[in-house]
């Protein structure tokens, strides 16, 4: 087993930069929550087909994305906001 549990990765610098995109991705949500007074329990972000817009360095349409906010568990109620 590696120093990083659970994962490939076991570079320490790439480790520290993946953690720092994590909390800096919370605290932007955070924010914006506190911004627009809305009273959220859960995130949930999904991104696949990042391979095809890595090389433009930002979303092309070969990305699909949907991001969700729930004010309660996301399992038994409609999101309060959801971008596809």
């Amino acid at each position: 087993m590696g120093k990083y549990f659970g994962q490939q990765c076991q570079n320490d610098t790439l480790n520290q930069k993946f953690r720092e995109l994590h909390g800096r991705l919370v605290n932007d949500i955070i924010s914006f929550c506190k911004d627009n007074n809305i009273e959220a329990e859960e995130v949930i972000l999904k991104v696949d087909g990042l391979k095809g817009s890595i090389p433009y360095e930002e979303w092309q349409p070969c990305t699909d994305s949907c991001l969700e906010i729930y004010k309660e568990d996301s399992r038994y109620e409609l999101p309060i906001l959801i971008s596809l």
